[in-house]
């Protein structure tokens, strides 16, 4: 299992090089192995979760290529994104509006039947419930993984995922029961009750020129070596975080749209490495420069 469409999605820079995957045990594909046992013939539960019984996928895809599934412990907080599980009996509304979302890696279940969307918890805002193991809908429809082994067939969706951002905060926030953590009600009270207690974001002074030179201070923390030097995946992933940030600032109550997402473009040019001569490169989009063209798309659900 080659796992080409993950490698290929936004998700893989965040969760390939954890040291969180392990091999399956041979016909309970829901059973990670202990890696210090692989290979033995006395395989072993996973029991620690880190280091110490797992790998990162680079390397378990080097000792297990040809396995049917992969375990993955997820911790949200660590890895930047929560797993919608989606049950067989899922209503069909239900489950496409989770698809008109914008996952960034989707894939059938184990069973065959159901499905498994990742999401970014950028993506979320201030909604994500950090304390939470998982958050689980009404009638178990559907639950967000959050600290969780996960498995992954390699099965990918055979369709591109929607913009509605909207759609997937008002499904995470509906979710009645928080699993391993506070009610989710209760949590996201404490957090928007401490995020008011915080300072804003920026050097606020009300105009472009400001926020700008704040975005260009912000330190990303990613290179495209982190993506596998993938620059088309490494410049959507950056441009998506930097209008959360544009979307998080005081002065975007006074920016229209198409404000915000030039700003964003010309941040980029100004920050982002060999931005010139990827510019020039990309050509013109749609009537618009590269990174024009790349802040309006990565809007979409965003601003």
């Amino acid at each position: 299992m080659a796992l080409e469409v993950l490698r290929a999605s936004a998700a893989w820079p965040l969760i390939s090089p954890l040291h969180r995957w392990a091999a399956t045990m041979p016909g309970n594909p829901k059973v990670p192995v202990a890696m210090d046992s692989w290979g033995t013939d006395r395989l072993r539960g996973n029991r620690h979760r880190d280091e110490t019984d797992c790998v990162d996928l680079p390397r378990l895809l080097d000792l297990v290529p040809d396995g049917t599934s992969y375990g993955f412990y997820l911790d949200s907080r660590e890895a930047g994104i929560v797993v919608a599980d989606i049950e067989p009996d899922c209503p069909e509304d239900l489950r496409e509006r989770l698809l008109d979302a914008p996952w960034a890696y989707g894939e059938i279940s184990v069973s065959g039947k159901g499905l498994h969307l990742l999401f970014l918890t950028d993506d979320l805002g201030g909604s994500f419930v950090e304390d939470a193991e998982r958050l689980r809908s009404e009638n178990n429809w559907f639950e967000f993984l959050q600290r969780h082994w996960v498995t992954f067939t390699g099965k990918a969706l055979a369709r591109d995922p929607g913009y509605d951002l909207t759609s997937l905060r008002e499904l995470y926030e509906g979710c009645p029961t928080a699993l391993g953590g506070s009610s989710s009600t209760a949590a996201r009270d404490a957090a928007e009750l401490a995020c008011a207690r915080r300072p804003a974001r920026n050097s606020y002074e009300g105009d472009e020129a400001t926020l700008m030179a704040y975005l260009e201070r912000l330190e990303y923390g990613r290179s495209p070596a982190d993506f596998g030097d993938d620059r088309s995946t490494y410049e959507w992933t950056r441009m998506r975080w930097l209008l959360h940030r544009i979307r998080e600032s005081r002065e975007y109550g006074g920016l229209g749209r198409s404000q915000a997402e030039e700003i964003a473009a010309e941040c980029a040019r100004r920050t982002f490495p060999d931005a010139y001569e990827r510019e020039v490169k990309k050509g013109i989009r749609q009537g618009l420069p590269w990174f024009s063209w790349l802040a309006q798309r990565a809007a979409q659900g965003i601003l």
